[in-house]
């Protein structure tokens, strides 16, 4: 605009110029002056129309840059912004391969989109396996018709209630394995609709929690029957005592007190197990360990169980050259109690118990043979856990807490042995541990 406002201004300039200049030329004849005066006219009119489409065309590149100039903004906002979504991507990958928890990733059909590394870990395949399989095929979570989620699926309780959905508990079978309990959390996704476009599900392996509070209630089921039994008779006796001793003769009362005397001792061998097994779980189980003659420890506790179990035949079979071992001589006289005493008390009447001692390479093995009702294969595998006890009828009636087994599995370990037990149905069954000869550790202490 400013160069047609400066042509227009010339054009006017020389309209007014030109009377001065015919004044001052007046030998220029005024036909030939006409002429000039015409064409400066032209000229300026040429001159401001190429001023007036300059201007235009300065104001159209002008416009240009300035329309470019705000596409290169939006194009770095978006640039800026696609970078941002890559990185939020990127953060939210790195967050499912290194999470613990299994992520699954399922449509709205159920269908598996995406698992995580710790998913496929719990399933045992792999994402080329899982892809497009639904939720229950993946978890094996579908048994005889009902899922194990509960009777609706979660994924489909967060798609109808939009809410997400906490502490589901349920178990996942695999293929091969064990089943495996997982603690699940749900949570649906929209899309920018608003719509429901697929579901989240993040599985936790809670399999030792559930063995721990299994634990916890047969521990408290165990100990508070154990408790009772002692308890009672020893409340029964005292206060038959109480109300009747004058009138009672010497020999029941001498009887009765032997009664409470051996329902103390339960109490105390209960108490025992209970502090072992936190001294095995907290790795503060002292061992002093020194040269042992088990053959000799063994013959002094038969003759105890003799006299304890007059009608039992228990018998001894040592090989002649039975060196020494490197052992604690309490643990070790603990483990072969516990052995001996379950022998017997699982075998029937007029049943025999066997103690063998034999030497091997760098160790003794000692068994301990019953006659009893034997065990099966699928409970031997269970007999060392914690509080675990043989379900049979005729287990029922004998006493126990269950940590007998484990107590003697833990003492073995700790002396650098092995414990192993051999048994069929109806036939008996044989516990067998091995112990380290004497060498040159004897008189040191150690926690395992």
């Amino acid at each position: 605009m400013s160069l047609v406002i400066i042509a227009v201004s010339l054009m006017a300039a020389v309209s007014l110029m030109l009377p001065a200049v015919r004044d001052l030329l007046p030998f220029i004849p005024l036909v030939d002056f006409r002429i000039i005066q015409v064409g400066l006219v032209l000229l300026m009119v040429v001159f401001g129309l190429y001023t007036f489409e300059r201007e235009k065309h300065f104001r159209h590149l002008t416009q240009e840059l300035t329309e470019q100039r705000v596409e290169a903004a939006r194009m770095g906002a978006s640039l800026d912004f696609m970078r941002e979504i890559q990185t939020e991507r990127d953060t939210v990958s790195a967050l499912l391969v290194a999470s613990a928890d299994g992520i699954l990733v399922v449509d709205r059909n159920r269908r598996v989109e995406r698992t995580n590394p710790a998913l496929d870990e719990l399933t045992g395949l792999s994402p080329q396996q899982t892809a497009g399989q639904s939720c229950w095929e993946l978890l094996g979570c579908k048994r005889d018709g009902k899922l194990a989620c509960g009777e609706v699926c979660p994924f489909e309780r967060v798609f109808a209630s939009g809410d997400s959905l906490t502490d589901v508990s349920f178990q996942i079978h695999r293929p091969g394995s064990e089943p495996i309990w997982v603690s699940g959390s749900y949570a649906p996704v929209r899309n920018i609709d608003g719509e429901f476009k697929s579901g989240i599900g993040s599985l936790r392996d809670v399999t030792k929690s559930k063995e721990v509070e299994q634990l916890q209630n047969d521990f408290v089921s165990i100990v508070s029957h154990e408790l009772r039994g002692p308890l009672t008779a020893i409340k029964g006796f005292v206060q038959t005592l109480i109300l009747k001793g004058e009138q009672l003769p010497q020999d029941a009362r001498r009887d009765f007190l032997a009664t409470i005397n051996d329902q103390a001792d339960r109490l105390n061998q209960l108490v025992e197990d209970l502090l072992n097994v936190s001294r095995i779980e907290s790795r503060r189980l002292h061992m002093r360990i020194s040269e042992v003659d088990v053959e000799a420890l063994c013959r002094k506790l038969i003759n105890q169980f003799r006299a304890k179990w007059g009608h039992r035949d228990i018998q001894i079979d040592v090989d002649p050259n039975l060196p020494l071992v490197q052992a604690d001589e309490k643990k070790l006289d603990e483990i072969l109690v516990n052995l001996i005493d379950n022998a017997v008390k699982y075998s029937p009447e007029g049943g025999t118990v066997k103690v063998v001692m034999v030497p091997h390479e760098d160790s003794v093995q000692v068994s301990v043979e019953d006659s009893g009702i034997g065990i099966a294969p699928d409970e031997a595998a269970r007999l060392f856990e914690k509080f675990h006890r043989i379900a049979s009828p005729e287990t029922r009636d004998i006493g126990g807490t269950g940590l007998g087994l484990y107590i003697v599995k833990s003492l073995v370990e700790a002396h650098g042995g092995r414990i192993f037990v051999t048994s069929a149905s109806g036939v008996g069954s044989t516990f067998t541990f091995t112990l380290p000869l004497a060498g040159p550790a004897e008189g040191q202490g150690r926690t395992p």
